[in-house]
């Protein structure tokens, strides 16, 4: 399928022994926003997530948005406007770097300052960042005039001439003043970075960043800020310094400043079991959340008609990441996971989720037929199907299937 730009399936998850299913390929890009759900697809294996009824509160007041679908106008930005174009692709849009010959640093700001909770934003560099190509992030930039030294809360991608992490810093006139947080992660040359910046309470503020493979955006750090002044409302603002041979290797994704922290939510479902031949057998279910995670509150259980399994055991390695151990060897077929409310540790609380899961087998040689093929159609010529027979009896996952020459 890499030649296709998007596949959609009619039954994308599992296909039932003695049924049909037909894939489409529309060769046209369809752009989603239902990212967490594509990460939960990718991942399953074994354990796919069927349909969610999830009922949540009201989302957060969104006090701005940006998407770049079109170039940032002179109303809501300040800046070298004409520095940057229009970026899209099939997953994603934004604003890529294409300054003039000569020029070695861009910036946009927006005109009017803002008080978030939460800031979030994309990021790619095309490079290893040094001194002369790096990024700026803005939170609260102390004004919008393109000129003028800023004073605020930045994320700095690329300094010094080498290989360097994500940076939290206070800058004052555009001089470090202060580290805040220095992650682990590398600046690496190409990949998404999606960034999240809370502030709970008010004098402490805690970093998040996911990257195309693990798009969620999972904690690195937090740090109290009550030596500093109070965070006052400031301009978001994006900045590139760079040299020629740089140019246009700078995209910045969707932006979006929170007036409160939203509800945490499941942004992915995992499971494995033990090696076939050890006992007893042990069924692992990993949920990946979408904030730090108040772990005491953790209540699950997976149920079949009136059958009910309790985990033995919880594993919570990291803030955003729980594994709930079954001592029970459950087969195949469709499974509710019913978990209770659960609770952040930045005081946002979910309700009730119920998670309808199928628990599937790999296929075998002679499990699935290709029924039907249309590569081309007249009248129709971005539309291509592929209709599937599966003769066995097996619940079967379609997503570790891979068309092969």
């Amino acid at each position: 399928m890499g030649g296709f730009v998007n596949a959609q399936f009619y039954s994308p998850m599992g296909l039932r022994g003695d049924s049909l299913v037909t894939l489409f390929f529309f060769l046209r890009f369809f752009i989603t926003n239902n990212s967490s759900l594509r990460s939960c697809i990718r991942s399953f294996g074994v354990l796919v997530l069927l349909s969610t009824s999830i009922t949540v509160a009201a989302s957060s007041q969104v006090l701005f948005h940006e998407s770049f679908h079109q170039t940032p106008d002179s109303i809501t930005w300040a800046g070298t406007l004409d520095f940057f174009s229009v970026y899209e692709d099939s997953d994603r849009s934004g604003l890529q770097l294409n300054a003039p010959a000569g020029a070695s640093s861009a910036q946009i700001v927006t005109r009017r300052a803002f008080n978030p909770v939460v800031w979030e934003w994309e990021l790619r560099q095309d490079f290893v960042s040094s001194d002369n190509n790096r990024s700026f992030i803005f939170l609260n930039a102390s004004d919008y005039e393109p000129e003028s030294p800023k004073t605020g809360i930045v994320l700095q991608a690329g300094e010094s001439g080498s290989h360097k992490p994500f940076r939290l810093l206070y800058l004052n006139k555009d001089s470090s003043v202060l580290p805040l947080i220095e992650t682990k992660l590398m600046v690496e040359d190409g990949p998404f970075y999606r960034f999240r910046v809370v502030r709970c309470p008010a004098d402490s503020l805690h970093l998040m960043i996911g990257t195309e493979t693990d798009p969620t955006p999972i904690h690195r750090g937090s740090v109290s800020i009550e030596k500093l002044a109070p965070i006052s409302p400031g301009h978001f603002g994006l900045r590139s310094d760079f040299t020629s041979s740089r140019n246009r290797h700078f995209t910045y994704g969707p932006i979006q400043l929170l007036s409160d922290i939203p509800i945490p939510e499941i942004a992915d479902v995992s499971i494995q079991t033990n090696n076939p031949d050890q006992e007893p057998k042990h069924l692992f279910l990993t949920l990946t959340f979408t904030y730090p995670i108040a772990k005491d509150q953790l209540q699950l259980m997976l149920q079949k008609g009136t059958t009910e399994w309790q985990p033995v055991t919880m594993l919570c390695p990291h803030p955003q990441k729980c594994t709930f151990v079954f001592e029970e060897e459950l087969e195949t077929g469709r499974y509710n996971l019913q978990i209770q409310p659960f609770c952040s540790t930045l005081n946002s609380c979910s309700s009730d989720q119920n998670l309808i899961l199928t628990l599937t087998e790999n296929a075998k040689p002679g499990d699935i037929i290709i029924n039907e093929l249309l590569y081309r159609s007249d009248g129709l010529s971005h539309v291509r199907f592929v209709e599937l027979w599966n003769v066995s009896d097996k619940i079967i996952d379609l997503n570790v299937l891979r068309f092969g020459r």
